[in-house]
């Protein structure tokens, strides 16, 4: 009679059941411990971009890009930030190397040459930025984005004219005229065509920004401003008081290219009723109150000028320069005692005062009118002012 040996045969199930137990734990443990997804990694980059934290994103579109090196915008993201970052260079390398894939739709395709772009507008080559364009436009022709970033570059290049003509393509793209930006192209293209002699060329584009947008009054400015360069005083006398009685509240803008045509026209009379009429449409205008002042001064009429300046100082009653000439119309006129009790009155504020042309965002300072300030880039920020130093 055979005995099965039931010992072995329980120790085979242990060892088999051990064996399977292991293999389910390191089954389970690899299911359990594998990476995330790669949209939480791309997700949490959107999401850490919404928050501000840039650096943070930039970590996690990297990793997004490397488990799925197909994750197109993954890259792309990844190249925007690092670019927003001041890393213009690398972005470039990012978008290079997308940019030779072949798999890429037109559209994706022309994204890429964009923001390849934009990473060389950053480090300064603007050639090949704007043949990065050329491509984007080709492949993707009913997307205005690369002509926005043509025409910044033109700006910057201060080409005036492709700038206008680039513009003018985005509207009739988009259906959203922009004649204020239109006319001040015109003016700046107007300035440089001045500055090689060409005067009446030079007006020419200055009346069709006025053309282009009625508000541009400051052509007006630069008409005058050409028409004095030839010696055409009277032409230049009539646009700059055309500029005064259609813009009383920037009057002041004219008066320095105005008091340089007094002397030579000997119209004092009649510039004094331009003024005066300005004044009335804009009577807290301090600037036009000093060019009236100053008239009555040259024309010596002291006493008058003084009732100016006290009428002036009833509107502007807090306006330093207008103070300090009060008192110096006091002084001259002898009127010792209220002389002292003004002069007490503004000893604690007195400051010396310089004029001339501000940019009304930096501060930048010009001896000309400017519409675009050379510092900035601001459109329209200069106005002629007395500061104190």
């Amino acid at each position: 009679m055979i005995h099965t040996d039931y010992s072995l045969l329980w120790m085979f199930l242990l060892a088999a059941l051990a064996v399977a137990g292991v293999a389910a734990f390191e089954w389970w443990r690899k299911k359990n411990s594998r990476p995330a997804p790669l949209r939480d990694y791309y997700t949490e980059g959107l999401n850490q971009m919404l928050d501000g934290r840039l650096k943070e994103a930039v970590a996690s579109f990297t990793e997004a890009a490397h488990r799925s090196p197909d994750h197109i915008d993954a890259y792309l993201k990844l190249g925007s930030l690092l670019r927003r970052l001041g890393r213009p260079k690398r972005a470039s390398h990012i978008h290079l190397d997308l940019s030779i894939r072949t798999d890429l739709p037109n559209y994706t395709l022309a994204n890429v040459y964009r923001e390849l772009a934009l990473d060389l507008e950053q480090t300064g080559t603007t050639s090949k930025a704007l043949r990065h364009l050329d491509k984007s436009r080709q492949l993707d022709p009913s997307n205005g984005d690369d002509l926005v970033i043509r025409q910044r570059i033109f700006e910057k290049q201060k080409r005036w004219k492709e700038a206008g003509e680039v513009l003018r393509k985005h509207i009739t793209l988009t259906g959203k005229p922009d004649p204020v930006k239109l006319a001040l192209y015109k003016i700046e293209e107007g300035l440089a065509v001045q500055e090689l002699g060409k005067g009446h060329d030079a007006r020419v584009l200055y009346k069709e920004a006025l053309k282009t947008d009625p508000t541009a009054v400051e052509a007006m400015l630069f008409v005058a401003a050409s028409y004095i360069q030839e010696d055409r005083t009277d032409d230049a006398f009539g646009w700059l008081t055309k500029f005064i009685k259609e813009s009383p509240g920037r009057a002041q803008d004219a008066l320095p290219l105005l008091e340089g045509l007094l002397f030579g026209l000997g119209r004092f009379d009649e510039v004094e009723v331009i003024l005066r009429e300005a004044l009335e449409k804009a009577p807290t205008n301090v600037a036009l109150a000093h060019a009236i002042i100053a008239l009555k001064m040259k024309k010596g009429e002291a006493d008058e000028a003084l009732d100016q300046c006290e009428r002036a100082l009833e509107t502007s009653p807090a306006d330093l320069s207008l103070k300090l000439r009060h008192l110096v119309l006091l002084r001259r006129k002898g009127s010792t005692k209220e002389f002292e009790k003004r002069l007490e009155e503004i000893a604690n504020t007195l400051a010396p005062v310089g004029e001339g042309y501000f940019c009304g965002s930096c501060g930048f300072h010009e001896e000309l009118f400017r519409t675009h300030c050379p510092s900035c880039g601001s459109w329209r920020s200069f106005a002629w002012e007395r500061r104190g130093n």
